[in-house]
């Protein structure tokens, strides 16, 4: 999902597998700009702006669905991963507890498909407590390593 412009290209990897067909990439597309169309094989999916998160909520859902159904026509797959590209733009828009509720909705919806979500958000634009609050939203947090070379856990559920 992108909050902002930067936000919607998705990674090469998944461009590849989409240009390939080994991949349905789907981009929620909330920026308040129109944005033209992929020809790498991503579906862009307009929302109607990174406020409005019941149709943010709508648009989620229909791709969900739609995923699934094409997924039940081929054989095996993983489930969906969804990234939310920018926490930091999301919570320009809306409070802590709005951005919660829906991250926690959207993380819900994806779990029921079998998927996995992942967030990324700049820590020091934000003050403490709407950094933990998202946080406590995922199993894993990192952040990247001192030498830049990969990640760290900073948080896990599962130590």
């Amino acid at each position: 999902m992108a909050f902002t412009r930067a936000g919607r290209s998705p990674p090469d990897r998944w461009v590849r597998d989409a240009t390939e067909g080994d991949a349905d990439v789907r981009v929620v597309d909330a920026t308040p700009c129109p944005t033209a169309g992929d020809d790498r094989g991503v579906v862009t999916v307009a929302a109607a702006g990174p406020s409005n998160l019941t149709d943010l909520g709508v648009r989620i859902t229909d791709v969900l669905d739609d995923m699934d159904a094409a997924a039940s026509r081929a054989e095996g797959g993983a489930g969906p991963v969804c990234c939310l590209g920018s926490l930091t733009a999301l919570l320009q828009y809306v409070d802590t507890r709005r951005a919660y509720r829906f991250v926690n909705a959207v993380m819900t919806r994806v779990a029921t498909h079998g998927g996995t979500t992942h967030a990324h958000i700049v820590p020091a634009v934000h003050d403490r407590q709407a950094v933990d609050t998202m946080a406590s939203l995922f199993d894993l947090v990192a952040e990247p390593s001192a030498d830049g070379d990969g990640l760290d856990v900073v948080r896990s559920r599962y130590r």
